[in-house]
């Protein structure tokens, strides 16, 4: 949807919850929150809008290099006639369009503003739904059946601990269990995400007057990587959601480091999915682990798109969505583990349970 906005002298677009254009040709000095009146738009276009599950706005000056936009939530009970409203909060009305907005009055390029104080200035204001033009996807858990995987190998290596030193099954798995626990989601450093840093930390703790050398526990992580990929297996219905997804948008990985990068390679690679991905991108590149915003941040740039313009899909949602989320990206939680399984998270969007149910998702945005 496409409108002309006239200026006003009483423009001030100071308003710090909400924005608004008005129909009406008057705006009195009480009306912070407005930025353009005498608009023009067709109901039908805002009724269509409000089916949408977020849009965007954006103001531009014609003939000028002068723009600004922001996003929202779209209210699916919204009856616009005469004044169409956006606001930061939740609160809803009829004449509610946008609920959650990335901005106010006040946010707005003042440049704009200044150009509308002009009774002879216009301003076009194009409202749609926002497009998803790239899905990411975390890697373990999400796309590959990762539980599993990892418990066929700790199976496998577990009695060699036992035979070695005297480290029990109980005192094995829990002590790795606990390892974990420290590490995802809090502990940002890629090194150690290294299973040979696992066991290194699990052998003094529990065999505090044993020291291993390098050569030992390269060799133990070798044995649990070889399991890994003998016993590695997507999700059964992984590679027919990316052959479907494929034509229409941008997809990567965007999974925390195993260590060092050479290790997700080989087993993407292994699990024949590798070339399903425009990106694929580790903690290993950036020097960090997920949540951080940089790795969120950096997987859009490479795919060339904004993040507003992405869809995060994982199964950790305090490790693959709060900082998607915060990065201005669309959330959906994949519940196909442990992780966040009856908690509610205000960062997360969508839940899901299959990936299949991401086409449904995806159509909520429109055609990329």
């Amino acid at each position: 949807m496409r409108f002309i906005v006239h200026g006003h002298p009483n423009t001030s677009s100071t308003h710090r919850t909400t924005i608004e254009f008005t129909r009406d040709a008057h705006l009195s000095e009480r009306g912070d929150c407005v930025l353009g009146v005498s608009a023009g738009w067709k109901a039908s276009d805002a009724r269509r809008l409000a089916g949408y599950d977020r849009l965007k706005v954006t103001i531009s000056v014609p003939g000028r290099r002068l723009a600004d936009s922001f996003s929202c939530t779209a209210n699916k009970d919204a009856r616009v006639s005469d004044e169409i409203v956006f606001r930061k909060g939740g609160f809803v009305s009829e004449r509610t369009l946008g609920t959650d907005a990335a901005k106010a009055a006040c946010d707005i390029d003042r440049r704009i503003v200044r150009h509308l104080t002009d009774p002879k200035a216009r301003a076009v204001v194009t409202i749609e739904p926002m497009r998803i033009r790239a899905v990411i996807f975390d890697f373990d858990n999400t796309l590959e059946e990762w539980t599993c995987t990892q418990q066929a190998a700790m199976d496998a290596i577990a009695p060699t601990f036992m035979e070695r030193y005297g480290i029990g099954r109980k005192d094995f798995f829990d002590g790795i269990g606990r390892i974990i626990e420290e590490r995802i989601g809090t502990d940002p450093d890629p090194a150690h995400y290294g299973r040979k840093h696992w066991f290194k930390v699990l052998l003094a703790r529990h065999r505090p007057d044993l020291t291993l050398s390098d050569r030992e526990l390269t060799g133990l992580e070798d044995a649990y990587w070889r399991r890994i990929d003998a016993a590695a297996r997507l999700f059964p219905e992984t590679k027919a959601v990316l052959r479907r997804l494929r034509p229409r948008y941008r997809l990567a990985v965007l999974s925390d480091s195993d260590g060092y990068f050479g290790i997700k390679r080989r087993r993407i690679r292994l699990l024949g999915v590798w070339d399903r991905f425009d990106v694929i991108m580790t903690g290993d590149k950036t020097g960090v682990n997920k949540p951080a915003e940089i790795n969120f941040l950096e997987t859009a740039r490479r795919l060339r798109v904004r993040p507003e313009e992405c869809m995060m899909v994982g199964d950790h949602p305090e490790t693959d969505l709060i900082g998607a989320k915060a990065v201005g990206m669309v959330t959906v939680h994949a519940h196909k583990s442990r992780w966040g399984s009856c908690a509610h998270y205000p960062y997360v969007d969508y839940r899901i349970s299959d990936l299949r149910e991401l086409t449904a998702l995806l159509a909520r945005y429109g055609a990329p």
